[in-house]
């Protein structure tokens, strides 16, 4: 976090080792078996059991009563049933009703969480229990691409998709750091932030440490075998999958009281800034206004980014010397042949450089040194890298925030 004038600048933490693990203690895991059988037991409320129901479960007749009523309300949208997938949209909610257990659903909500943001370009948050998933989106998604997508799982493009994303979680890079500390491949007292860690994983994808968070994350939180019979299924038409398009009135008593007691899981994201994100950090960019100097005549002068030229060129002499207003008094004082002291002639060689980049790169020149934190060396990096698409390029300047509001605490004065 930092103050920049009246902008505060934010971003969540990215200490690796400081990532919370999740407590199955406290949520044992429901095997595929019981959650199947809560589906069965689930279509009897929808018959007149009466008298079974209270036999088989010793149950009193409020308790019957409450579970005929939850029934009924469920009815009005459809019958859940152990062989039966059904995806229910409401709002930006798409809620897929799986009766397969914890670890089945907990591994098909990472993969479609994951396919799922990467073909909007924005991040899906998700939600999986032993009985449905909840995915919400940005905005309303329409949940005929969804089951699309779904009816175009493999078994083996899961696992596929399991291998690609499961190193890029906070959650793999919690596991990898511990498993890495055990084995001796990392100190133990030692801190590394999340980009760091990412960075050593990549290059231990044979190592010792890698497969074994890989598999205890798979041992314990997935079961890839139930996803892949699952898939099996629905595309052998064993499990049907259809669809129920809700509204306020009208949202099935399941999802409804999920959506209503329990919270969201990691939010999945594309490992890169995603498109959003990139178009926003641009957008409030070019919305600042640069106050702009000139290393030939030394005369001052404003825009809006947006309003600069792809050449900049100074107003007054036309000269193509453009670099920033904060050096206009160094110019002016270098142009009036007054003497310079050692830090003014650092700050006019420094105007010089920035005039330079903006000569040789044009207006992307100034929006680079008009982003917070970044300074004559690292636009030169940057545009020195310039990539091909305008996205690419303001991916790498908000990396590049980032990056000095992470480490400006330990170079600071």
């Amino acid at each position: 976090m930092d103050l920049q004038d009246q902008e505060l600048i934010a971003e969540r933490t990215d200490d690796a080792s400081a990532a919370i693990p999740e407590w199955e203690g406290e949520r044992i895991p429901v095997p595929n078996s019981i959650a199947q059988e809560t589906a069965e037991l689930l279509a009897l409320f929808f018959r007149p059991v009466e008298a079974w129901l209270k036999r088989g479960y010793l149950l009193s007749d409020v308790a019957v009563y409450r579970l005929q009523w939850f029934a009924l309300r469920q009815k009005n949208a459809f019958v859940p049933s152990p062989r039966a997938l059904v995806a229910e949209s409401f709002g930006n909610f798409i809620i897929l009703h799986s009766f397969n257990g914890s670890k089945a659903n907990a591994c098909l909500a990472h993969v479609l969480s994951a396919l799922l943001s990467a073909s909007i370009g924005s991040s899906v948050r998700s939600r999986p229990s032993a009985y449905l998933i909840a995915f919400e989106f940005p905005k309303p998604y329409p949940v005929q691409r969804f089951v699309a997508i779904l009816h175009e799982l493999t078994p083996e493009n899961t696992e596929k998709i399991l291998l690609n994303t499961l190193p890029k979680t906070s959650l793999f890079l919690f596991r990898f750091l511990h498993a890495a500390k055990r084995s001796g491949f990392i100190s133990k007292d030692a801190q590394l932030h999340a980009l760091s860690l990412q960075r050593i994983v990549e290059t231990q994808k044979d190592s010792l440490a890698y497969r074994e968070a890989f598999a205890e994350l798979l041992h314990d939180k997935f079961a890839v075998s139930e996803v892949a019979e699952l898939i099996s299924g629905l595309r052998s038409h064993e499990i049907t999958l259809q669809t129920h398009d809700a509204d306020a009135k009208k949202l099935s008593s399941l999802a409804k009281d999920f959506l209503e007691f329990t919270g969201y899981g990691e939010l999945f994201a594309p490992p890169e800034p995603t498109a959003q994100i990139v178009q926003a950090f641009k957008d409030n960019l070019l919305l600042k206004k640069t106050e702009l100097a000139c290393a030939h005549c030394a005369k001052k002068f404003s825009r809006k980014l947006s309003e600069v030229p792809p050449e900049p060129i100074c107003p007054y002499c036309l000269s193509s010397q453009v670099t920033l207003g904060k050096y206009a008094e160094v110019l002016e004082k270098k142009a009036g042949r007054k003497t310079l002291s050692v830090s003014e002639r650092a700050q006019y060689k420094e105007a010089l450089r920035v005039a330079s980049l903006s000569n040789a790169y044009g207006r992307k020149a100034i929006e680079a040194l008009e982003t917070y934190g970044v300074g004559p060396e690292t636009a030169a990096r940057v545009l020195k890298n310039l990539r091909q698409t305008d996205e690419d390029y303001y991916s790498d300047l908000l990396e590049a925030q980032k990056n000095f509001v992470r480490t400006k605490k330990y170079w600071r004065a």
